[in-house]
């Protein structure tokens, strides 16, 4: 009797909780963001991306992306903080910001948290037919993602060109090294 009131007051405590189904292959989502479906252009944004925390630049790169022969600055930032001794502070999972700056003017490439996993940027020369592109690399426990950007002066913003998301619901093995 002891057993079955137990699990009573637990699925009682599931269900006032709000316990949510999920999709059996995803389980609960590894990247929590403001996903933009592909063509979608990123605006520059009015209020600081970084305000309201304390957050770690990882990376930082400037290049020309918009073509005006005047460099941006790719920065990226994690919310995970450094200990007296400089190492990383992991949590299982921590927010990330990914931005262009060019001048005052900031544009949010990515914006979310990520579960389990790191965010990376790969930064790709243009040419006379094909602009400069940022290549986001998102890993996490379940998969990988995979997006593209390119700056587009007629949309006075960045648009998203591609995208590609991993089948796999468990990365068994990564070569990628791990920020320090």
């Amino acid at each position: 009797m002891r057993h079955f009131l137990m699990v009573l007051v637990f699925a009682t405590l599931l269900v006032l909780t709000g316990c949510r189904a999920t999709d059996k292959t995803q389980g609960t989502p590894a990247v929590e963001e403001e996903k933009p479906t592909i063509g979608t252009v990123i605006k520059a944004v009015k209020e600081n991306p970084l305000r309201g925390r304390r957050w770690t630049k990882l990376a930082e790169h400037s290049v020309d992306l918009d073509g005006d022969l005047v460099e941006e600055q790719v920065e990226l930032y994690t919310a995970a903080l450094r200990d007296p001794q400089g190492e990383l502070m992991w949590d299982d999972g921590q927010e990330w910001r990914l931005l262009v700056r060019d001048g005052q003017t900031v544009y949010p490439l990515f914006s979310g948290y990520v579960q389990l996993g790191s965010v990376y940027f790969v930064l790709g020369a243009g040419d006379s037919e094909r602009p400069s592109e940022v290549i986001v690399l998102i890993t996490t426990g379940t998969g990988l993602s995979l997006s593209s950007y390119s700056y587009s002066k007629e949309k006075n913003g960045f648009v998203e060109e591609g995208e590609f998301t991993s089948r796999s619901n468990n990365i068994m093995y990564s070569s990628i090294q791990g920020y320090r």
